[in-house]
């Protein structure tokens, strides 16, 4: 059984609720990658695999704020 294309790793389900509330829209790249446009048209590219744990949810939580992502629910984690 495969894996859903679309299922958004663990540590980024929180953030990605709030970024689809705030209007954003998440895809997949050809290759995988989470890509998270902003209504306004900034695009952010993520990891789909989060393998360097908290470094990675950081540096993808860091990108998004600096893209005008409110994340005003984090889980302790400064930015």
């Amino acid at each position: 059984m495969s894996r859903p294309h679309s299922r958004i790793p663990e540590p980024l389900r929180k953030l990605a609720r709030t970024a689809k509330e705030a209007g954003w829209t998440i895809t997949r790249t050809g290759n995988g990658h989470l890509r998270w446009r902003h209504p306004d048209g900034a695009t952010v590219i993520t990891s789909s695999t989060p393998n360097g744990g908290k470094h990675a949810t950081r540096n993808a939580r860091g990108a998004l704020k600096r893209a005008g992502l409110d994340d005003e629910s984090k889980t302790g984690e400064s930015v």
